[in-house]
């Protein structure tokens, strides 16, 4: 059961196992299980600093993208958020303290929702997290969000996030390109892939699951995912390829048809 592909996959060792297991046996198993060397993980800070430490060293994975923290009320983010601006940036000292001790040079940027949210404060926070993580070789990230995952969050359309990332035209903010959300604001493969060759340039990360239930990209589903693999490999795109998908059982037996599917790629 181990992941060759051409293309550069990261396995989600938040999605991918049960709650339960602990951080060094997900890296074990990703690892010397699945033969893949990268991770993702949206809030690494379930695990302290020092249990991250013990776990990349005895298990030396790259750990390619994290998420900002949730907000102290449970919020999707405060990035874009009127009334926590200070909030926000004692969050941002804190990813990037994860940062720093993970290696990560992806930082997904969460906005928040657009009950509290504005344009020109989410604007502005970006610059800053970009001066701040330019000098650290950290790129800053942003995600569209659909809202059966996150009600009413400000990243509410592709085109909202491209704008933004347009407007800024900041050296390190790129679009993180999920596929699974682009299907769930009702985009077709071909317009996803449209997407991906028209704004190859911008897309700093990928990340996929099949559409509507988020599970395994080899099972069928909305999205034609040997066409957009296809097309990503034909464009020699060489970043990280997020598998950011729910499993069908966390025995992981439905790994192997997966992998063999990745693994045409």
């Amino acid at each position: 059961m181990n992941l060759h592909s051409r293309l550069r996959f990261a396995c989600n060792i938040g999605m991918m196992f049960s709650p339960k297991t602990l951080l060094r046996d997900r890296l074990k198993t990703v690892l010397q299980d699945w033969s893949c060397k990268d991770v993702e993980v949206a809030f690494p800070y379930i695990w302290s600093l020092a249990e991250w430490e013990d776990a990349l060293k005895e298990y030396p994975v790259r750990v390619t993208l994290i998420n900002t923290p949730l907000g102290p009320n449970g919020e999707p983010g405060l990035a874009a958020n009127a009334n926590m601006r200070e909030e926000f940036k004692k969050s941002l000292d804190l990813a990037l303290k994860y940062c720093k001790a993970l290696n990560c040079t992806n930082l997904h940027v969460m906005s928040g929702c657009s009950d509290t949210a504005s344009r020109d404060v989410f604007l502005s926070q970006l610059k800053y997290c970009s001066e701040l993580t330019k000098p650290r070789g950290i790129n800053i990230l942003l995600e569209a969000i659909n809202p059966s995952t996150i009600q009413n969050y400000f990243l509410d359309s592709f085109q909202k996030k491209l704008d933004i990332v347009r407007e800024l035209n900041l050296p390190n903010v790129f679009v993180q390109f999920d596929v699974f959300h682009l299907s769930m604001f009702g985009h077709t493969s071909k317009d996803i892939i449209n997407f991906f060759r028209d704004n190859f340039k911008t897309i700093g990360h990928v990340q996929v699951a099949q559409a509507p239930k988020r599970n395994e990209p080899n099972l069928k589903g909305n999205i034609d995912y040997k066409s957009v693999f296809s097309v990503i490999l034909e464009t020699k795109y060489a970043k990280c390829i997020g598998l950011e998908f729910k499993p069908s059982s966390f025995d992981h037996s439905h790994l192997d048809a997966l992998f063999r599917f990745l693994n045409k790629f």
